[in-house]
């Protein structure tokens, strides 16, 4: 179901962590539950792509 949690705003899949100036973490959900993973280091989470890319290539991102 889609049932939001306090980690996740759906049971299962991946979200973005934090704002257009701290965008290299994001969040997988399973079953609710929320597993912080960070991108390597100078790329950024695209919430498009579910992938980590270059911070140019990611709209809502500012980070250099």
């Amino acid at each position: 179901s889609a049932q939001p949690t306090d980690d996740c705003p759906h049971q299962f899949g991946y979200f973005k962590i934090g704002d257009r100036s701290n965008c290299g973490q994001f969040m997988n959900c399973a079953d609710g539950v929320g597993y912080k993973f960070d991108c390597p280091e100078g790329l950024a989470f695209n919430a498009e792509t579910y992938r980590c890319d270059w911070p140019d290539q990611v709209p809502d991102c500012d980070a250099e």
